[in-house]
């Protein structure tokens, strides 16, 4: 998970197989700021992408 600016949040990630989908928990390296984030998973099927906004 990355700012705009590139600086990374994640200190650790956490996949859980739920049969048909996976559960994914993200550790934070400390409290995300206000705006917007983008989210992005490569797995074996693919890359996955994601907008986060915090408020």
């Amino acid at each position: 998970m990355n700012d705009l600016l590139g600086k990374d949040y994640i200190t650790d990630l956490t996949f859980i197989n739920q049969g048909n989908s996976t559960l994914v928990i993200l550790e934070l390296s400390s409290t995300l700021p206000a705006g917007t984030y983008f989210i992005n998973i490569v797995t074996a099927e693919g890359v996955t992408s994601k907008r986060v906004l915090v408020k």
